[in-house]
């Protein structure tokens, strides 16, 4: 349980920082 606790924690986390680096290249056009 804990493992995939974990691996949820990472892919949320991969997800924002995706999520973020789109909205910067958008904000710097």
């Amino acid at each position: 349980m804990i493992f995939s606790d974990i691996l949820c924690l990472m892919l949320i986390r991969k997800m924002y920082l995706s999520i973020g680096g789109i909205a910067r290249m958008f904000s710097h056009i």
